[in-house]
């Protein structure tokens, strides 16, 4: 998320945006990371389910105000690797009666 997109939801009617402090902290299993492009958030890897972040803005005078982003991550299937068939033995046969023997090439 971009810096511009989230001064958009801060207003402080005695500073201006730019004297504004945007801190993160991290949820249980997500992780925020401010920087002057704004906000990544990452998560541990394979977990997917509900966390939230706290939002912390500071203005000059130490003044501070948080509010929580929670966040959904949807499982996602992983891609396909290899198996057992990718390379079968030299001289395998098809368990079919009677057995057929078969010649495996790599397909690239």
């Amino acid at each position: 998320m971009s810096l511009e997109q989230l001064y958009e939801n801060i207003f402080s009617p005695h500073f201006p945006d730019s004297t504004l402090v945007i801190s993160v902290e991290d949820g249980e299993h997500l992780f925020g990371e401010m920087d002057d492009e704004g906000l990544t958030i990452t998560s541990e890897e394979n977990w997917n389910g509900t966390d939230s972040l706290m939002m912390i803005v500071t203005d000059p005078v130490e003044n501070r105000d948080t509010t929580y982003q929670y966040i959904l991550v949807s499982p996602v299937n992983d891609l396909p690797s290899l198996f057992g068939l990718a390379e079968p033995a030299d001289s395998a046969t098809v368990a079919d009666y009677p057995a057929v023997p078969f010649s495996w090439e790599v397909c690239v």
